[in-house]
């Protein structure tokens, strides 16, 4: 667009100069130049943006009566001038049409800066003698075998429950039946206390290991060991032997004027009469199984 309003303009103005010489012409033939002289516009150069307008004036004057010779007349005289010349240059300069100033461009986004640690390792290696373990198998956990002392009345008891096999420690706890009077068991199997009843029992246990694997035992018999018993009376003086909850007679010493006569000698019960000679009431000793051995006498 910007090239071509530069030809326009040229255009305009090289008609414009064209214009104004011809008038300067004219007006210079019309007050200058005497009549029969003219300015001849002679030519113009093409190939140069330049415009050149030249004129010829034929200024001779005769030398006698001062009158400018026309075209038909001679001249004379060999006295030349040189007539001058108006040159009339007009350059006009084709500036290149400049390139448009191209478009800023978007600034570009700054790119997230990532920040990366950078993190050594260090192997190091080391090398350990391979480590030899013994898996040493469990055998299966057992009871041993229980053979329960006999209980005396009156007396300490104590027994120690012993297993095998497992993982220890154990724990111990009676499994079915119930023990005497005043006989406890104790987690590691400790069966102890003071017997104040002859009555037998019928026991089982129960072991447990640290893996939570248990083993019952047997039913065992807790005996109560024979106890021999003294009972004095008026007639005489019986011995009496105690076997848990049984009761039998060992002996009987009559007192002197008193003969022995024995009622029931054992089991459940023992009686014996101490019987006088002469004269005296009869006296006795009984002894027998009720929530234990009881014995009386007269």
């Amino acid at each position: 667009m910007r090239k071509a309003l530069v030809i326009f303009f040229w255009l305009v103005a090289t008609i414009g100069v064209t214009y104004v010489a011809n008038a300067a012409v004219g007006l210079v033939d019309k007050q200058v130049l005497p009549a029969g002289s003219r300015i001849q516009v002679l030519s113009f150069k093409e190939k140069s943006p330049e415009i050149v307008l030249e004129a010829s004036i034929d200024l001779s004057e005769d030398s006698t009566d001062g009158t400018f010779p026309t075209e038909t007349e001679e001249i004379t005289n060999e006295t030349t001038t040189t007539s001058p010349k108006i040159s009339t240059t007009t350059s006009l300069i084709l500036l290149p049409e400049p390139e448009p100033e191209p478009e800023p461009e978007p600034e570009p986004e700054p790119e997230p800066v990532v920040q990366t640690t950078t993190t050594e390792v260090v192997l190091i290696t080391t090398t350990v003698p391979p480590v030899t373990t013994t898996t040493r198998a469990v055998s299966p956990l057992n009871i041993s075998e229980i053979n329960l002392p006999k209980a005396k009345m009156g007396a300490d008891y104590s027994f120690q429950l012993n297993a095998e096999g497992g993982i220890a420690p154990y724990e111990w706890s009676l499994s079915s039946g119930n023990l005497p009077d005043d006989l406890k068991i104790s987690k590691n199997g400790l069966i102890s206390g003071v017997l104040s009843e002859s009555e037998e029992a019928s026991l089982s246990f129960t072991v447990r290991d640290s893996t939570q694997k248990t083993a019952i035992s047997e039913e065992i018999l807790l005996q109560i060991e024979k106890t021999r018993k003294t009972v004095v009376a008026r007639g005489g003086t019986a011995f009496i032997d105690i076997d848990g909850d049984l009761v039998s007679l060992f002996l009987v010493s009559p007192a002197d004027g008193y003969s022995a006569v024995i009622v029931e000698s054992g089991g459940f019960r023992v009686e014996v009469q101490f019987v006088p000679i002469q004269g005296d009431s009869t006296s006795y000793v009984v002894c027998e199984v009720n929530n234990g051995v009881n014995c009386t006498s007269d």
